[in-house]
């Protein structure tokens, strides 16, 4: 999955349940411009970070590295 897949997966779900993205920021405990950062795919986040965004929306992510 490249950052943009990521990010849509975590917009989509977030929409499903009603939440804005500041809500969903306070209930994870970060700043909502680095959630709105993540949705976007402008920013590569820590796989910890990753990992705690998709848990609480129980989405599976998994950031797919190009190898060149």
């Amino acid at each position: 999955m490249t950052l943009k897949e990521i990010g849509q997966r975590v917009r989509d779900a977030r929409e499903q349940r009603g939440l804005t993205q500041v809500e969903l920021a306070k209930q994870i405990d970060i700043n909502s411009t680095t959630l709105s950062l993540i949705e976007t795919g402008s920013r590569r986040n820590g796989k910890e970070l990753l990992d705690k965004v998709a848990d609480f929306l129980g989405i599976e992510v998994q950031l797919t590295i190009p190898i060149k």
